[in-house]
């Protein structure tokens, strides 16, 4: 079935001039017809993106932020205003596979319930990557610490290597904003991405809203696209700082959605989840000869900053709330309540 419908792909882009020209390429060189616009919304780049883009690609409107403000308000800025039936969401380092777009597009057209859809991503070596999953909370923290969560990601990987033999269309809690397909109408009920989140955990704050609301997301697995991870972001190997922004990004999620006491409860099961793993990992080294030394120590300490990082974060919010509960004590006694 063709798509003949508006569609709006917008781009999030800062310092990655290739990356985003070739993302822009692949839209263009899979558009099979579709009436496809493309948006970039550019957070301040230093380097030689907007005139490669212009010079390039006339037809893509360009959106210059003159600060990084973040994803949420990146995205909403591409939205806004646009009279597309579906948008798009991307990040610059996504090449499109062919039909990619057309299968999360024809998806969200022929099923009224379903109001996000995301496809399979997958490394430049076309090996599986992990892009849809529960949404944060307690089921997610026991499902982590009982290691299930890592039993289904190497399942759907394995699965992956025949091709997603016999994978249907699932429900999901959230897909990865690396490629999120959005109806429009949707998108401005929820008054599109919270701006709250800088960076990370934004999407599944808005699909969290999307169920909220009465409608479907779903992870559509024919529909493939190549995720390099690092555009935006810069590809260095393990970094702390980011550890840190997406630990207190999970946090907001857990202030806006969750009560006190689940987000403690939350917080506490992945503390012991990486502690668990920390452990796990030291008994392995014990055993394994040389040669793997070195890749059992990286992973041992990115478990150590995951649970220091999360330590602190739920330090930081204890006393925040404790704050808050003796300035609201302090406020009823002068009351007299």
């Amino acid at each position: 079935m063709a798509v003949k419908d508006k569609i709006e792909v917008i781009i999030i882009s800062y310092n990655s001039c290739k990356m985003t020209l070739d993302c822009i390429g692949s839209v263009y060189n899979t558009s099979n017809g579709m009436d496809i616009g493309i948006t970039l919304v550019d957070n301040a780049s230093t380097d030689e993106t907007l005139n490669e883009v212009r010079k390039n690609y006339p037809l893509v409107n360009i959106i210059s932020n003159e600060s990084n403000r973040g994803y949420s308000y990146a995205v909403n800025a591409g939205a806004k205003d646009k009279d597309a039936e579906f948008i798009i969401v991307s990040n610059n380092d996504v090449i499109y596979h062919e039909n990619s777009i057309e299968k999360l597009i024809t998806y969200l057209k022929n099923d009224p319930e379903t109001a996000v859809t995301g496809p399979q991503q997958v490394y430049p070596d076309e090996s599986w990557e992990y892009c849809y999953g529960r949404l944060p909370g307690i089921i997610l923290g026991l499902k982590n610490l009982l290691l299930i969560t890592s039993i289904q990601q190497n399942w759907q990987r394995l699965k992956w290597k025949k091709k997603n033999a016999g994978m249907k269309p699932i429900k999901t809690g959230y897909i990865d904003g690396a490629v999120m397909a959005i109806k429009k109408v949707v998108f401005d009920e929820l008054n599109g991405f919270d701006e709250d989140y800088f960076f990370y955990t934004e999407e599944a704050d808005f699909c969290k809203r999307v169920w909220d609301l009465g409608y479907i997301v779903k992870f559509i697995p024919d529909a493939v696209v190549t995720h390099i991870r690092g555009g935006s972001s810069a590809r260095m190997g393990f970094d702390e700082k980011k550890v840190h922004q997406f630990i207190t990004s999970k946090f907001i999620y857990c202030i806006k959605h969750f009560s006190s006491l689940r987000t403690r409860i939350y917080a506490g099961l992945e503390i012991v989840h990486n502690y668990s793993m920390i452990l796990f990992w030291k008994l392995i080294n014990l055993l394994f000869v040389k040669r793997e030394k070195q890749y059992i120590k990286s992973k041992i300490k990115v478990y150590k900053v995951l649970a220091l990082t999360w330590n602190e974060v739920l330090g930081k919010y204890l006393r925040s709330e404790l704050i808050e509960n003796k300035i609201t004590s302090n406020k009823l006694k002068k009351e007299n309540i």
